[in-house]
């Protein structure tokens, strides 16, 4: 399968990442870098925004899934709570396993 058959996969991490747990979707895009996926953007979008923008775009595509986390506090330049650190190693681990099988659901929906 060459680049350009692959077919498109788009993680974004929204939250503010000073502000505690709200931090949390940067920091699953951070751990998940080395899977070779875009940088981070620096617009402060919310998930509303990133699709209705996506849609703008002709971008959208047919699968989406949301990964949501809960947090507990939010104080400016507080670090993740404990229950949100361990949300993003699940993250993660969820996103990584299901990349193969999304991958072949594109697939078979093209």
């Amino acid at each position: 399968m060459s680049a350009s058959d692959r077919p498109l996969m788009l993680v974004v991490g929204i939250g503010n990442p000073d502000r505690g747990d709200d931090g949390v979707g940067p920091v699953i895009v951070r751990r998940l870098r080395p899977v070779a996926f875009a940088p981070p953007s620096t617009h402060a979008f919310g998930l509303a925004e990133t699709v209705e923008l996506a849609r703008n775009l002709h971008r959208l595509p047919p699968f989406l899934i949301a990964y949501l986390v809960e947090g507990e506090q939010f104080e400016t330049g507080a670090l993740l709570s404990p229950m949100v650190a361990k949300a993003v190693e699940d993250a993660v681990e969820r996103i990584l396993t299901e990349i193969p099988a999304l991958s072949e659901a594109w697939r078979d929906h093209a």
